[in-house]
């Protein structure tokens, strides 16, 4: 993914030719979407895993329970669940 951003930033081998661009923006487009998928799935499954324990300070996640959080703000940002 980066490589795609890179080479747009730099103008690469697209520079000037829109179809270019606008193929490279498609690939891009695909490609989020599966990690999109991706990172759902993966969601489905941290959300079966993750837990907390108490002790004297409070809870504590798991290490489950902190990834569900990073997944969850990455797919859905401040509307995190």
């Amino acid at each position: 993914m980066s490589e795609i951003l890179d080479e747009l930033r730099s103008g690469g081998p697209c520079s000037g030719d829109i179809a270019c661009a606008a193929d490279v923006c498609a690939d891009a487009a695909n490609r989020i979407e599966a990690l999109e998928s991706a990172l759902k799935d993966v969601e489905d499954y941290l959300s079966g895993v993750a837990d907390c324990d108490m002790d004297q300070d409070g809870y504590v996640p798991n290490q489950e329970m902190k990834l569900l959080v990073l997944v969850r703000a990455i797919l859905y940002g401040e509307d995190a669940p």
